[in-house]
């Protein structure tokens, strides 16, 4: 055989190796997400615009769940029962993530009363629970685009004989939102706080 021609050969080989390796990277299947907790969405897409104001009466928009994961819930500071016990167990939860995890999320408590939940009585609520923990809220109009998006139920109960002239019935999900805003996962109803913080911590890890 030829010098010249080893030569060519070996070239060949080397490529075809490295165009193998190549090859098998690009096919080889991702490590799949399991969430002991929560739901996987599997075919995450972006959130769409939205214009809300947080309790500190700066913005609360797509942006600002951008760049950071977000764990968003919504309800109403009037809830006898259902919201108070979800952020309970979400400030548990904000304690058992490590230092490295908990500055990489944001929580967000979003209410859907704003004819009643102004961002002055939002921010004496939220942070009752956590100082860390922000509240929103927004017009109806404008808290629409997201609720419609994320599929969040309510709808006020007219409260006869009380002093409460309503309520609101609505659902309890916990969103998780990645930093390129794409709604990732879903925790229902029993919320456990060692779940949602070990699942938070695999979600942001991987």
């Amino acid at each position: 055989m030829k010098p010249g021609t080893t030569i060519v050969l070996t070239i060949a080989m080397v490529l075809g190796i490295l165009a193998g390796g190549y090859v098998f990277k690009f096919n080889e299947t991702p490590e799949r997400i399991e969430l002991k907790h929560g739901s996987l969405i599997q075919n995450p897409r972006a959130l769409q615009p939205f214009s809300l104001k947080d309790h500190r009466q700066q913005a609360f928009d797509l942006n600002s769940v951008k760049g950071q994961w977000s764990l968003l819930n919504f309800g109403y500071t009037h809830c006898p029962d259902i919201c108070p016990t979800t952020l309970a167990v979400l400030s548990q939860m904000d304690g058992k993530l490590s230092p490295e995890v908990k500055k990489q999320l944001n929580v967000f408590f979003i209410s859907v009363d704003p004819d009643r939940d102004t961002l002055e009585h939002l921010a004496k609520y939220v942070t009752f629970f956590n100082k860390d923990f922000i509240g929103a809220t927004g017009p109806e109009k404008k808290l629409e685009p997201l609720t419609r998006e994320l599929g969040v139920l309510y709808r006020k109960v007219e409260q006869k004989d009380s002093a409460m002239d309503y309520t609101l019935d609505h659902s309890a999900l916990i969103y998780l939102i990645d930093p390129h805003g794409r709604l990732r996962a879903v925790f229902n109803t029993s919320h456990h706080a060692g779940g949602i913080a070990e699942d938070i911590t695999t979600m942001v890890n991987t």
